[in-house]
């Protein structure tokens, strides 16, 4: 009977919309503080696994990141972890 007819559409990707804020990397100049609420329960999700025939790509990419000062790489336990989802 068709009476109900779901439609999605996407008139204009975010990407393309919003340009000036997907391109490039910046970086801050100054340290940030993220403020927390006090009852908050931290989580760690462990990292999953990578296909064999990405990990090479994933390595070189992290070392990538960690020479523009994107990231660092941590080597005590923290109280928050996620897991990394890889994008080809």
């Amino acid at each position: 009977m068709n009476l109900i007819k779901l439609v999605l559409s996407i008139t204009q990707l975010p990407v393309t919309k919003y340009c000036n804020v997907f391109k490039g990397t910046e970086k801050l100049e100054m340290e940030c503080e993220i403020c927390l609420k006090d009852n908050i329960i931290t989580t760690e999700h462990p990292p999953r696994k990578v296909p064999l025939a990405l990990k090479q790509k994933l390595k070189d990419k992290l070392e990538q990141l960690k020479c523009l000062d994107i990231i660092e790489k941590v080597s005590e336990p923290t109280d928050w972890a996620n897991g990394r989802n890889l994008v080809v």
